[in-house]
């Protein structure tokens, strides 16, 4: 699903590409299907990848909005990954 999120890979022009909004929809429809039959005595976790670490791309505001939106449909806990797109650069630093 992180292949929809990011515009850099998700070039589609239909209800599912071009804007934010869009790019969000299938991830977010998958959740309120997921969250339809998942015990609620159940945490339920997910993952994303928080930026792309290329300039156009995937960027922490973008995961920010995701995630509350994520948190809204009912999920618990989100872990978060970086650069999953080729090209990705991140300057390290120390801590």
């Amino acid at each position: 699903m992180s292949q929809l999120l990011s515009p850099l890979s998700n070039l589609r022009v239909d209800e599912y590409g071009s804007s934010r909004e869009n790019r969000l929809k299938f991830p977010l429809e998958v959740l309120v299907a997921v969250r339809a039959v998942w015990p609620d005595d159940k945490p339920l976790f997910g993952r994303i990848s928080a930026t792309d670490g290329i300039d156009a791309g995937w960027t922490l505001d973008d995961s920010v909005i995701l995630a509350r939106q994520l948190h809204d449909l009912g999920m618990d806990m989100l872990t978060c990954s970086a650069g999953g797109q080729e090209g990705a650069r991140f300057d390290a630093e120390p801590g």
